[in-house]
């Protein structure tokens, strides 16, 4: 599987084509669909995954959908953040793509891919990773040295530590953030247990 990343329109956010043979996925679509559209050339487009509802991490999303006709998939309380500006982070912008619900922790075929997702609220209520072969796909939850924004409206502390519990007990080679440079699995259990550790004495 290879993995590219295109960087968004704002906030340098990090928008991710992964393809295989004749097929690709598409992790948060906030990059413009012109600069994504040359990594999915021969390509099937079988799912774009959203690992948030704010809008730099979705800004192209109606646009991509549009051109390649896939399904879009995250949090059952993805649409809700989407479709509304205290939440989503942005003023004016509206989502018609409809969200397809991925109901907790699980598994979900989408073409040849099989997708390992994990409820992560924290950040954002309708937070999920991803983990796709040995890469975990984390949004703003955790970076290469830190964690996403706790003071957003629809952030939550108790929820974003019981998520960093959950990240720690996942199995992963590289994880790739929305924001940032990439990190490794030995890094993240480091920074994981500083973080808990932050969080809870500072509860």
């Amino acid at each position: 599987m290879r993995v590219d990343c295109v960087k968004g329109e704002w906030q340098d956010e990090n928008c991710f084509v992964l393809t295989q043979g004749n097929q690709a996925l598409v992790i948060d679509p906030g990059a413009k669909v012109e600069n994504i559209a040359p990594f999915l050339q021969d390509k099937k487009l079988v799912g774009v995954l959203l690992t948030h509802g704010h809008f730099d991490h979705a800004l192209f999303l109606n646009e991509l959908v549009k051109k390649f006709g896939c399904k879009v998939y995250g949090s059952p309380y993805a649409h809700d953040t989407l479709a509304d500006h205290r939440f989503n982070q942005a003023e004016e912008w509206q989502i018609d793509a409809k969200v397809q619900s991925l109901e907790g922790d699980g598994v979900k075929r989408l073409g040849d891919f099989e997708v390992q997702y994990f409820a992560t609220p924290g950040h954002s209520p309708c937070g999920v990773c991803y983990k796709i072969e040995d890469i975990l796909f984390a949004g703003d939850t955790i970076f290469n040295s830190g964690i996403g924004r706790l003071d957003l409206v629809g952030s939550d502390k108790a929820a974003m530590i019981k998520s960093l519990e959950k990240i720690s007990q996942v199995q992963f080679s590289r994880l790739y953030s929305g924001h940032g440079e990439s990190s490794d699995y030995a890094r993240q259990k480091r920074n994981i247990a500083v973080f808990l550790r932050f969080l809870k004495r500072a509860s």
